[in-house]
């Protein structure tokens, strides 16, 4: 997937000449052609603190994002499997920014007012998962639509 992006500072000042380091989190992970080891990849912001060159490209998987060398300038994204284009402000993940009843949260997963939740990776929402019936005759039900 292409990310493209600005980097602001806190006073809308672009974040010029800044390295942006992308460390994949979610590595190896199976693909059609074998095991997908990703690379940490490194960009320069350009003078108006945009990525440079129109985007990177990045392989499907988690990443945690570190914009220069502040440590608190750090978050994490999920890019899909595809060959679109996407502002990276799209592909932020949810456990950066908590929201009330999350009492843990993985990857892609979370517990959220007692229930497991998985995320669909096709389409980034939350799912509950419960298991529904008597003793020894459980079932899967996914909870659709998903929560955004």
């Amino acid at each position: 997937m292409l990310v493209t992006g600005k980097f602001l500072d806190a006073t809308d000042q672009p974040r010029a000449g800044v390295k942006v380091h992308f460390l994949p989190e979610s590595n190896p992970q199976p693909d059609g052609l074998g095991v997908l080891t990703a690379i940490v990849k490194t960009i320069t912001l350009d003078v108006a603190g945009l990525i440079p060159g129109g985007g990177i490209t990045l392989e499907q998987g988690q990443y945690l994002v570190h914009v220069g060398t502040n440590e608190r300038d750090r978050f994490h994204i999920t890019v899909p499997d595809s060959g679109a284009t996407a502002d990276i402000t799209t592909l932020m993940e949810e456990q950066d920014f908590p929201e009330p009843g999350i009492t843990q949260q993985g990857q892609n997963w979370r517990i959220k007012n007692g229930y497991l939740q998985v995320k669909n990776i096709d389409t980034a929402l939350w799912h509950t998962i419960r298991l529904v019936g008597p003793a020894g005759m459980e079932q899967w039900d996914i909870q659709i639509p998903g929560e955004a």
